[in-house]
């Protein structure tokens, strides 16, 4: 199909390996047990590249959705899809004790597919403070693939130029974050985030991406 080999292309040439650093929106502190919350984000909303020294801007709208569910023992996992054909499933675990008020601290992991064959993990850690309703957050996170994409008879242009932006700039890639998660009326919170990613451990190869969603917990 197409369209969605062009909404793979768009995201993996315009946002470089941002169709693998997708956004964190989250803290350090994870959900209740059997707590739910719902995540509907708009992502990438700009990118400021660094590369070429040249500061540009551009539209890269690219909705997502995700559930999380709190577990018992301060885990919790999630899911998320976005438009562009990638799926995740997530686990974090929160390190400190609710009781602990100065600092929240999670460490966070993910497991990635993009289109029918292309597998990341990625893995980090989340520090938070919360103020009475407004919570800062920080993050760092790793990526490395596990598998490139599968190779078929019927492979295309598309295929080919997906894999080799994909599969070049997303593995051994980190990506470090900041986003404050302001709590509304009821059980329902927005955030925004702002993120760096870089290549190979080179701060200097690298571009800022910002993202924003609604949480809501049920």
């Amino acid at each position: 199909m197409i369209f969605p080999k062009l909404g793979i292309l768009g995201f993996a040439v315009i946002a470089l390996s941002g169709c693998v650093f997708t956004p964190h929106y989250a803290t350090g502190r994870t959900l209740l047990p059997m707590k739910t919350e719902l995540i509907i984000g708009v992502d990438n909303l700009a990118i400021a590249s660094s590369d070429s020294g040249e500061i540009g801007v551009m539209p890269a709208v690219l909705p997502q959705v995700g559930l999380n569910l709190g577990l018992p023992g301060r885990f919790e996992v999630g899911a998320n899809g976005y438009m562009s054909g990638i799926f995740e499933g997530k686990l974090r675990w929160q390190v400190n004790p609710r009781s602990y008020e100065k600092f929240d601290f999670s460490l966070d992991g993910t497991y990635g597919l993009i289109g029918d064959g292309f597998t990341y993990i990625k893995y980090g850690s989340t520090i938070s403070k919360t103020f009475d309703d407004i919570t800062p957050y920080f993050y760092y996170e790793r990526i490395d693939n596990l598998s490139g994409f599968n190779e078929d008879d019927d492979q295309d242009i598309f295929d080919d130029i997906i894999e080799g932006v994909v599969e070049e700039l997303s593995d051994a890639s980190s990506n470090v974050g900041v986003g404050i998660e302001i709590a509304t009326k009821g059980k329902t919170a927005i955030i925004p985030e702002i993120q760096y990613q870089f290549y190979q451990d080179s701060l200097d190869l690298g571009f800022f991406t910002f993202g924003f969603c609604i949480k809501t917990k049920f």
